[in-house]
């Protein structure tokens, strides 16, 4: 919306001098500058939005990786350093800041629950890939390597999951009997893999 009202800037502002009696609706420059900016923070929570928005996918695999390009996005707008990011209006660094300070209270709350990581993990799109692009501290990969074994070794490893598996396949009342879901090892061993 913001962006489209940037792009009448010039013809809005060339009616208010023809047009003297809507003098009371203009639009100074530092205001336009404003806009123009909004339009800079908003871009990226926009497609962040849209993405989560559109997908036909599970979405909980790409929450790191979203919050990650939000919060390094804002630290950008941030960095006086960064010429090309950051924003010179002081009222929208302050909203800006605090913007960041509850994005990281969310953010952190994902560390509360083990399914962020996983779901990341194991999501053949991003993997261990994503944690190692992104740089991440040794520690954090091998904390995320080890929820991931100790759900396995606690929950799929022993062979009542196998068990369970054979007597969904033999049950005919059982619905994801039709899919004649295998019980070989192999895939469910992949995760042991992983490092």
């Amino acid at each position: 919306m913001i962006e489209h009202a940037l792009q009448f800037q010039k013809p809005f502002d060339e009616t208010i001098r023809i047009e003297p009696e809507l003098k009371g609706f203009s639009i100074f420059s530092n205001k336009w500058q404003t806009l123009k900016e909004l339009c800079c923070v908003f871009a990226v929570f926009y497609k962040a939005t849209e993405e989560m928005s559109k997908s036909k996918f599970i979405t909980l695999s790409s929450s790191i990786p979203i919050y990650n390009v939000l919060l390094d996005h804002l630290e950008n707008l941030l960095e006086k350093n960064n010429k090309d990011h950051y924003c010179p209006i002081p009222e929208l660094r302050s909203a800006i800041k605090k913007e960041y300070k509850k994005l990281q209270i969310y953010y952190f709350k994902m560390d509360e629950s083990i399914v962020y990581p996983i779901a990341t993990i194991l999501d053949p799109r991003i993997k261990l890939k994503y944690y190692k692009q992104q740089e991440w501290e040794e520690e954090y990969i091998n904390e995320a390597i080890k929820i991931i074994k100790k759900q396995y070794n606690e929950n799929y490893q022993d062979d009542s999951f196998n068990n369970n598996l054979r007597a969904q396949k033999t049950d005919s009342n059982n619905f994801f009997s039709l899919f004649e879901i295998g019980d070989d090892n192999d895939s469910s061993n992949e995760v042991m893999k992983m490092n």
